[in-house]
């Protein structure tokens, strides 16, 4: 039961510390969208590949590395997943 309990408790502290980060990933992710479909709409070149730049910069200019590289490659394959659609 030791072990159990020694892991649970591992995992609780463990979310306790991701909580924020997972929450802070969401939030930008909603915003990408957001931005996807108004550049998807007004811009003059509604290509994946500008937008990808733009997303870039958004990210690159708010967030260190290694963080930013991360929530870059994962925002771009869900927003290039649903970009028909959007």
């Amino acid at each position: 039961m030791g072990k159990k309990s020694s892991r649970k408790k591992a995992d609780l502290e463990l979310e306790t510390i991701l909580a924020p980060v997972i929450k802070m990933r969401e939030e930008i992710e909603s915003h990408v969208f957001k931005i996807a479909r108004t550049h998807k709409f007004m811009s003059t070149c509604p290509c994946i590949a500008c937008f990808s730049e733009i997303v870039f910069d958004f990210i690159y200019d708010k967030y260190e590395e290694p963080f930013s590289r991360f929530l870059y490659e994962e925002i771009m394959n869900q927003v290039s997943k649903k970009w028909d659609v959007l």
